[in-house]
């Protein structure tokens, strides 16, 4: 099966989810040369409970690239400042649709090992167990849109039910854009 994704907006996402069991259901999305199109492997995945440090807050998609960078700093800094918090993994961000129209319910911030006493703006959350589909996104952030596109095509293709929640996850930053990874996530229904 062959997916293609054009350039558009989008939002930020990283590297592979930490304690994850993959069953692997390929599709490769091909890009033609010089089509400016990504080629992207979408898989099921099955995932542990995850605990994360966040902010939680509402927001509409075009302030998403000012406050996820800003909200993983943030929530990663706490975290790394307090000693009975283990960081274990990337830096996360959950979306679900808001109750108000045209706006997201966010959760910012990074994997920790175990839910912890909250202070301040950071609070304890938890990925739940789950099923997800996948793929991963190398480069630019503004190009995002191309693996949520994707991904929303392949599991539709594979008949495959979504949850409103879906996920990105940052990989270590690279200066090198080509390199920069993000995993972009669907929660799967049971």
């Amino acid at each position: 099966t062959r997916f293609m994704g054009g350039s558009g907006d989008a939002k930020p996402t990283g590297s592979a989810a930490s304690g994850l069991v993959r069953r692997r259901h390929e599709a490769v999305r091909r890009g033609l040369p010089g089509s400016g199109l990504t080629a992207y492997t979408c898989s099921v995945v099955s995932l542990a409970l995850q605990p994360l440090a966040v902010i939680k807050d509402r927001a509409t998609p075009a302030e998403l690239p000012a406050k996820v960078p800003a909200y993983c700093g943030e929530a990663y800094s706490h975290a790394a400042s307090r000693p009975d918090i283990t960081i274990n993994g990337l830096m996360i961000a959950l979306y679900r649709p808001g109750a108000e129209p045209g706006m997201l319910d966010l959760e910012v911030g990074i994997q920790v090992q175990a839910p912890f006493a909250a202070s301040g703006r950071v609070v304890a959350s938890a990925l739940p167990a789950c099923r997800a589909a996948t793929t991963a996104h190398y480069g630019d952030y503004a190009r995002l849109g191309e693996a949520y596109r994707a991904l929303a095509e392949w599991c539709k293709a594979e008949g495959l039910s979504t949850t409103s929640l879906h996920w990105e996850l940052y990989g270590h930053w690279s200066d090198d854009p080509a390199k920069v990874r993000t995993d972009v996530l669907f929660q799967l229904a049971p």
